[in-house]
Parts: C-alpha cells; sequence; structure tokens
C-alpha cells in the first residue's frame, strides 16, 4: 500500500500493488512537484519494468494546477524512455470526449 495524504485536510490519493510485484516509492514524482494530489511508483515485475501513477484532479483545479499535473506527466513520460508508464486517476475533466478523442477545452502549454 502506498499512500499520500491530502495537506490541510482529509483525503488523498492511496495505491495499492500487490506483494507478488517489487514496487517501490518513486520520491522523484512524488516528492519533487507542486502538483500535490499524485502518488508514483517504480514497478518491476521479472525482466520488466514499469512507472505507475495516481493522480487525483479536483473538479475547482485552477490553471496553475493543471498546468503542475500536465508538467508532472510530461517528467513521468521522460523518465520511461526504457520503462512501460501507466498513469490512472479521476481526472475530473469533462472537457474531453473518450469518443471523439478530442478536448474542448483551452489549450495549455508544457514548458
Amino acid at each position: 500500500m502506498f499512500r499520500k495524504n491530502r495537506q490541510g485536510r482529509g483525503g488523498g490519493v492511496l495505491l495499492y500493488i500487490s506483494e507478488e510485484l517489487n514496487a517501490g516509492l518513486n520520491s522523484e514524482l512524488t516528492c519533487n512537484t507542486t502538483f500535490q494530489e499524485s502518488i508514483w511508483c517504480n514497478v518491476k515485475a521479472g525482466k520488466s519494468s514499469m512507472i505507475v501513477g495516481l493522480c487525483y484532479r479536483s473538479p475547482t483545479s485552477s490553471e496553475i494546477n493543471n498546468d503542475s499535473l500536465l508538467k508532472l506527466i510530461s517528467k513521468a513520460s521522460d523518465l520511461c524512455t526504457y520503462k512501460h508508464l501507466l498513469i490512472m486517476g479521476d481526472f475530473n475533466f469533462p472537457e474531453i470526449s473518450y469518443k471523439d478523442n478530442s478536448v474542448a477545452a483551452a489549450p495549455v502549454s508544457i514548458t
């Protein structure tokens, strides 16, 4: 069980990974970020490895928080040049159309 409590009030994120897998906290993605509502683990299964991330984006998330989440996902992607990446969570983003694979929202830049 990997857990990160929300700062200042109840809530947070909780990630369960089977004990049969070799898993450890990825502190670079979990601790060194301005996006607080996420937890990231390095998982090894045999010769394969991956990074697993769990994120919660509040429905009232600010533009600054949205940018922080996108930067965090980009950083995770950069770390996975030789691994797999699995990102899960509740993104509370109603502008996403999974049917059309499109987003009806203003573009956000990642620098």
